[in-house]
């Protein structure tokens, strides 16, 4: 036999520490074609840098498994928000409060961050097509967990020092009212639609917390070829009955209506409202959680009296059926989103390091 025509192939393998070389510096391409090969710090990491970078989210399962791991790998300020922003856009942050979770240190660091990039991602969601509602709505919740733990005033400077970055001169008025009345504006309707859902002084539409009930009533409109039209001039019914107090405490009387409905949120009184926030705030959280204990407590009371009334009819010779918890399987969705509603008109107004995510090596502003 003569010898092949054919040259030998010549294989060549992957140096290990090159491919690692190559996988660390676009973390974003491996958590979206080998997500299972990355340790739990590796997808952090990644889902940060897809959210700041491409603004593109990741799963329910994804989030489910770092909340689980969060205080055995390392997050960052960015990371955190990162996570907030994954969490609107797959529904809500009620079963992973990422803020909620944050020492009160991180807080005031992941709230300087994200204010600081307000306008970077303002201006990304209407580049990249996504729903804007996500960033606001994240936002708004870490301005309401601040309100939680610091005073009101306090949490005000430091939104405005991080929008500005420490030079309110550099934005104009009229720019930071741009950025800052959506923010105010969501978390400012949140408060309103909960406060008033059992308020016998003030009714009102829902119009922002439309999530629960509605969706049971308009369920069956996804099968109508029609569907439902979305008003462009949506108008709210409130009612407020001048002779009913206020469940809060607010001072109220005739010639005084409530005051999560009598002001628009500008920077000028940013204080303010944020006072009357977090005043509403408080309240409502201390009676819901009273309102969760005394539910507890009833179930608990109806499982005994079911224990009791099987062991009375097993003593009569009865079958009585075993009493188990029934697992609850959570419904997994694909992130929403739509196009942005504008671009915002004062790209020209910051230097160019404003329109890029910033780190920085901590939050100058400090709570103490």
């Amino acid at each position: 036999m003569g010898a092949s025509p054919h040259p030998r192939p010549k294989v060549k393998l992957w140096d290990q520490a090159q491919l690692e070389l190559y996988l660390s510096r676009h973390p974003d391409v491996v958590l979206r074609l080998f997500s299972k090969a990355l340790s739990l710090e590796g997808r952090f990491k990644a889902m940060e840098v897809r959210f700041w970078n491409k603004l593109e989210f990741v799963g329910p399962q994804t989030l489910a498994d770092l909340w689980g791991a969060r205080e055995g790998i390392g997050t960052t300020a960015m990371g955190i928000f990162a996570a907030i922003a994954n969490e609107f856009a797959n529904g809500s942050v009620v079963t992973r409060p990422w803020a909620a979770a944050a020492s009160p240190e991180s807080l005031v660091e992941i709230i300087c961050i994200a204010f600081q990039n307000v306008l970077y991602l303002a201006i990304r969601c209407s580049s990249a097509g996504v729903d804007q509602n996500i960033i606001f709505r994240s936002l708004s919740y870490l301005v309401l967990a601040a309100l939680d733990r610091f005073q009101a005033e306090e949490v005000a400077a430091l939104i405005i020092k991080s929008l500005t970055r420490g030079d309110e001169e550099l934005m104009p008025e009229e720019a930071q009212d741009m950025l800052l009345t959506p923010v105010v504006g969501q978390l400012l309707s949140e408060i309103q639609d909960v406060c008033s859902s059992d308020c016998k002084r003030v009714y009102v539409d829902r119009h922002t917390l439309l999530k629960g009930d509605d969706e049971v009533d308009d369920y069956w409109l996804r099968l109508e070829p029609e569907g439902i039209k979305d008003s462009e001039n949506r108008r709210i019914l409130r009612i407020e009955k001048f002779d009913e107090p206020c469940l809060v405490g607010f001072s109220v009387d005739k010639d005084h209506g409530c005051p999560l409905f009598t002001s628009e949120p500008t920077v000028k009184n940013v204080g303010d409202i944020l006072e009357v926030i977090k005043r509403a705030a408080a309240f409502r959280k201390a009676q819901a959680a009273d309102k969760r204990e005394m539910e507890t407590k009833s179930k608990a009371q109806k499982v005994d009296k079911v224990v009791a009334g099987s062991r009375t009819a097993a003593g009569f010779g009865g079958r009585v059926a075993r009493i188990a918890r029934i697992p609850h399987e959570r419904n997994v969705g694909i992130p929403q989103k739509c196009l942005a509603s504008h671009r915002s008109r004062y790209v020209g107004l910051l230097p160019p390091t404003a329109l890029r995510p910033q780190a920085g090596n901590g939050c100058p502003h400090r709570i103490a």
